[in-house]
């Protein structure tokens, strides 16, 4: 399931090194996040394996001299999965940011509104 987070780096801020200043979360922080759906991948190994047979499947207790080696076909494969899961981050991404601008919007709106509608109560009285 994909996720997609704003502002986390002002719970873990970070030098710029890279390195966080603390390793303590910090409080305070307004943070976004949005969960995607469920990505499915069923459609791609199907198409893959009628093409190519049936895929190598890792085991906890590999047998002797055996070790996993993608062939060309696997890597095409994985690429595909990679690109689909991509397409549901940056989905995810535009659709937080979107909001989180609708959000500033309608904050600055309202904030208006109360500045109004003080300036209409200090001119009554």
């Amino acid at each position: 399931v994909p996720f997609h987070h704003l502002a986390m780096e002002g719970i873990n801020p970070q030098r710029e090194d890279g390195e966080l200043r603390t390793h303590v979360p910090q409080g305070g922080n307004d943070v976004s996040l949005r969960v995607g759906k469920s990505i499915g991948f069923d459609d791609l190994i199907e198409e893959h394996e009628r093409k190519h047979g049936k895929l190598w499947k890792y085991k906890v207790k590999p047998e002797e001299g055996e070790r996993w080696k993608s062939s060309e076909e696997e890597k095409k494969l994985y690429t595909k999965i990679v690109l689909r899961i991509e397409g549901a981050l940056k989905l995810l991404e535009e659709e937080s940011k979107r909001d989180d601008s609708e959000i500033v919007v309608e904050g600055r709106r309202r904030l208006r509104l109360i500045k109004e509608e003080n300036d209409r109560d200090r001119k009554v009285a």
